[in-house]
């Protein structure tokens, strides 16, 4: 469902030098549901870095892990960290 909301074609309106949002109707009748979404677009540049750095270290690890093996202590808990895992597949 939020992709759908997220997805919908719109117009921002500026209502901060750094936020802007638009508004989404989903739904008919009783079930309709009101959307407001945001965007920054410092804090997308923000997070672009960071996904950046997290991938950056992820691949300085990665030609360690491939001579540890498939299923290694090192190897399971780079990929259940918070952190990393979700980078992983």
């Amino acid at each position: 469902m939020s992709d759908a909301v997220v997805a919908r074609p719109g117009r921002y309106r500026t209502v901060a030098p750094n936020r802007e949002v638009k508004e989404v109707v989903r739904g008919d009748g009783e079930r309709r549901r009101r959307y407001v979404v945001c965007y920054n677009a410092e804090e997308a540049k923000r997070q672009q870095a960071h996904r950046a750095q997290v991938l950056a270290e992820v691949e300085a690890v990665l030609p360690d892990l491939r001579t540890a093996g498939a299923h290694s202590k090192r190897v399971c808990a780079l990929r259940t960290s918070e952190r990393y895992g979700k980078y992983l597949t």
